[in-house]
């Protein structure tokens, strides 16, 4: 495991199996199975240098709406991004900072 995986593997407790179920439940639902390691990392590096984090959101590309449905949720200002992922498909990654 890498230190990229080993953060994300902390950050999102995958060391339990009922938060991997609810993840993939929730946040992954709309993700391709091939990308949601890369996702997760990619979500958990850009988090973890921020104090207070909410509102995850991890859709693809063309879920615009859904995406900031989700941001608009939240407070305090946001991280989005586009993110592309090794198998092509493209995605909208993002968090609020809040308090």
């Amino acid at each position: 495991m890498d230190a990229y995986e080993k953060t994300a593997f902390n950050y999102w407790g995958l060391d339990n199996p009922e938060q991997v179920e609810a993840l993939n439940n929730s946040l992954l639902k709309h993700v391709a199975n091939e990308d949601k390691v890369e996702l997760l990392i990619a979500v958990a590096v850009q988090a973890g240098h921020e104090e207070y984090v909410d509102n995850h959101r991890i859709l693809p590309h063309d879920m615009r709406d859904e995406f900031y449905a989700i941001a608009d949720k939240g407070c305090c200002g946001s991280m989005n991004e586009s993110f592309k992922c090794k198998s092509g498909n493209l995605y909208r990654i993002g968090f609020n900072y809040g308090h």
